[in-house]
């Protein structure tokens, strides 16, 4: 194959963030993780490098009693480009992360679940049964007690406590003055479901 300079230079001159496809992960995982509503995630089987980047971004997780979880890209010479430097310490906590990111070794379903990192390990059969009955159970409440309870949650884990606790009770005036809170304390006293609108 002939190449001219200018091909050459066009491909060596190719943006490295657009080769990897960072720009399109970049966009996957912020989304997920500032969607206004929360995400699960059904793992069967090995979730691994962006793949488990992925679980992390989200927000619950259920997994089959085959998964396991391997940060791996320590194994092909990469940087974990995909979030993982950021979630895996706020996930696992600094030591295990840096297990993960600097060893490469699988973490099995078990030890991730004692982690924390799970809410769910069920037998295979039962996944995505189990995860569709998790989203029925958030979809059935409030929507905007849940979508700023989510965002507070996200967003409080780069702010002092203080911080935290002023911007909640601003955020709980909303919740005070929705419909669905009314409609909450009545089903409370009429001992019945409540039904919200997310208004």
């Amino acid at each position: 194959m002939k190449w001219s300079v200018a091909q050459a230079t066009a491909h060596t001159s190719q943006d490295p963030v657009e080769q990897r496809g960072f720009k399109l992960a970049r966009k996957v995982i912020l989304g997920i993780y500032q969607m206004g509503k929360p995400v699960i995630a059904a793992i069967n089987g090995s979730a691994v490098g962006a793949g488990f980047d992925l679980a992390c971004a989200c927000d619950m997780r259920v997994a089959s009693e085959s998964a396991r979880f391997m940060a791996a890209y320590i194994h092909v010479g990469l940087f974990p480009g995909y979030g993982g430097t950021w979630l895996y310490p706020r996930i696992f906590g600094t030591a295990k992360a840096a297990e993960l990111m600097c060893m490469g070794n699988f973490m099995e379903v078990d030890e991730a679940n004692s982690l924390g990192f799970l809410n769910a390990v069920v037998s295979e059969e039962d996944l995505i049964g189990t995860a569709e009955k998790m989203a029925r159970r958030v979809a059935s409440g409030p929507p905007i007690a849940i979508r700023l309870a989510k965002t507070m949650m996200r967003r409080g884990m780069s702010m002092d406590l203080e911080t935290s606790l002023e911007m909640s009770a601003a955020v709980e005036a909303i919740t005070l003055s929705s419909n669905d809170h009314v409609e909450g304390m009545v089903a409370l006293r009429e001992k019945r479901r409540p039904d919200f609108k997310g208004n």
